[in-house]
């Protein structure tokens, strides 16, 4: 999961910003830097390696800016959620045979697209 995370100052000054991933995301965070500073805008592209036991959980980020000039200290914060989807469910395959031989039984079946999503196929 890769996310871009925009702020503008409409001062146009120097802006401070923190992020805190809540403590979970600890080790999953790709290309984050949690204190930066940016001037008029700030822009961060951070990634989260999401993997299969945050499906369908809601991922935390909490985000605190600050603007340190004229004419006054102004602070604003919010939280980044990201929903982990599951990924799709993929079809069968179309035609399995089964076939008894001398000394067992032989299965085929057509090929499965290939997909970012497919990693083995279980028999039982």
């Amino acid at each position: 999961i890769f996310e871009n995370y925009y702020i503008q100052d409409p001062d146009d000054d120097s802006i401070f910003v923190t992020m805190t991933p809540e403590s979970r995301l600890n080790g999953k965070m790709i290309k984050f830097k949690p204190v930066s500073a940016g001037l008029e805008t700030w822009t961060q592209n951070f990634g989260i390696t999401a993997g299969c036991g945050d499906v369908g959980d809601t991922l935390l980020i909490d985000v605190y800016a600050i603007d340190k000039g004229c004419p006054a200290v102004k602070d604003s914060s919010a939280t980044i959620k990201i929903i982990v989807d599951p990924p799709p469910i993929l079809e069968p395959p179309e035609n399995i045979c089964l076939n008894f031989i001398a000394n067992g039984v032989r299965i085929s079946w057509d090929a499965i697209p290939e997909s970012k999503y497919f990693k083995s196929i279980t028999l039982y």
